[in-house]
């Protein structure tokens, strides 16, 4: 059994069904919105063989996190506790017509921010690999406590560290950002950020390419950078791969890499794994991670056409559909 565990805040989101500014008397649609429990479901959706998907958090004892709890054990195995007297985070979503949108935050001092890597260390056992954000240390002093006890027991333990950027600058500014991830990205195993991120975080550059060079010294793996519908790139320190993306007509952003990455670990899961990836040839090495880069783009476009952050993630039958569509 393949075991993937990651743990982090979801919350409610309240999706507008409107364009502006937040209404809360206007319709919204009702979802739940987290990075780590999205890759998750995503994962689920497009499905890896003999595989058991495990989200751990902590849940306030309210509306919200019985939600929350219904829908994602549905999907994936949610290891976490109802704590009285304790919030859920909420999260509501707009959309703008010039196509950017806004997330308003009710989180602080939410349940999940309280996070101990005692909630999570009995669940590291014997598995494939553990999945983590930069979302979940901005959350409080305590969530970054956890986080890089979490991920300095899983270097030490040789457990493969999957690393999804994920930067909310509502949480935190973009040096403090930088000061922490400079400190989680040598310990991870794969790398993902957007150009976006990296451009706020550690500086402009004149295209992703330039990046490489940074990311590839700090840690020894592989480094994915997405660019929207311009594409995908991916290094492991002796090639750079790039593979363009699709246009397609955008109804919700949101989710969009969250779905490339599930894409993207998925596919490398249908030809080899996270840690073998290293281990096979060269040829074979670009051959699997070119397929990978398609169908993770595949997927980030395909979540854009629909509003919720997972509604829309593609199962495999799906992909082969678009791929063949598109002729690639």
């Amino acid at each position: 059994m393949k075991k993937i565990v990651t743990f982090g805040e979801t919350m409610v989101q309240y999706n507008a069904q409107y364009t502006g500014p937040l209404n809360k008397a206007k319709e919204h649609y009702e979802d739940c919105a987290g990075a780590e429990s999205n890759f998750l479901m995503n994962l689920a959706t497009f499905g890896i063989n003999n595989s058991k998907c495990i989200w751990i958090s902590r849940l306030g004892n309210d509306k919200a996190g019985q939600y929350i709890f219904d829908t994602l054990s549905n999907n994936i195995t949610v290891i976490t506790k109802m704590h009285p007297n304790e919030k859920t985070g909420l999260s509501y979503l707009n959309h703008f017509p010039d196509g950017s949108h806004l997330k308003t935050y009710y989180r602080s001092g939410s349940a999940a921010s309280k996070i101990q890597f005692t909630d999570i260390k009995p669940h590291l056992t014997n598995i494939e690999f553990l999945h983590v954000t930069g979302i979940t240390p901005a959350l409080s002093s305590t969530a970054l406590t956890t986080t890089l006890n979490t991920l300095e027991y899983c270097k030490d333990n040789s457990i493969p560290i999957c690393l999804d950027i994920n930067y909310r600058e509502q949480l935190w500014d973009a040096n403090t950002a930088r000061n922490v991830l400079n400190k989680m990205i040598p310990l991870s195993t794969v790398l993902k950020i957007g150009f976006d991120e990296a451009n706020t975080i550690w500086g402009q550059e004149k295209t992703p390419l330039d990046h490489f060079p940074y990311f590839n010294e700090l840690h020894d793996g592989l480094t994915i950078i997405t660019n929207d519908s311009q594409g995908s790139l991916i290094s492991d320190g002796s090639e750079t791969i790039h593979m363009p993306g699709f246009q397609v007509k955008v109804i919700d952003p949101v989710g969009a890499g969250d779905a490339f990455l599930a894409g993207f670990i998925g596919e490398l899961y249908r030809h080899t794994s996270i840690k073998e990836i290293f281990t096979v040839s060269h040829a074979k090495k670009s051959q699997i991670l070119k397929k990978c880069l398609i169908v993770g783009n595949v997927c980030g476009a395909l979540t854009c056409t629909q509003h919720g952050d997972t509604q829309a993630m593609p199962n495999m039958m799906k992909i082969k559909q678009f791929i063949q569509k598109n002729r690639i």
